[in-house]
């Protein structure tokens, strides 16, 4: 039996629901990890949400995905912020 949970050197712990049988409710946050993008994810019927990769978030729920990224992201002339910081010109 495969681990759900992948224990890193920091407590940080990735879980992908989907293997688990879940289905994500809401994208909550992102965060980067040592190069990698991660979601938050809130799932149906749990209550703690779980850190996904976001190379599975994106084939898995693409939708939930685009809803996150249009509440985030603010086009401010030629420059794009996400969360209030600079990411790309």
């Amino acid at each position: 039996m495969a681990k759900i949970a992948t224990p890193t050197t920091k407590p940080f712990y990735v879980f992908n629901g989907f293997e688990a049988g879940l289905k994500p409710k809401v994208i909550i946050n992102m965060k980067n990890y040592n190069g990698q993008n991660y979601f938050l994810i809130k799932w149906w019927k749990t209550k703690d949400p779980t850190f996904v990769k976001s190379e599975v978030a994106n084939a898995r729920c693409p939708l939930l995905v685009c809803k996150f990224y249009q509440k985030h992201t603010i086009f401010k002339g030629a420059t794009i912020l996400f969360k209030g910081k600079r990411n790309l010109t």
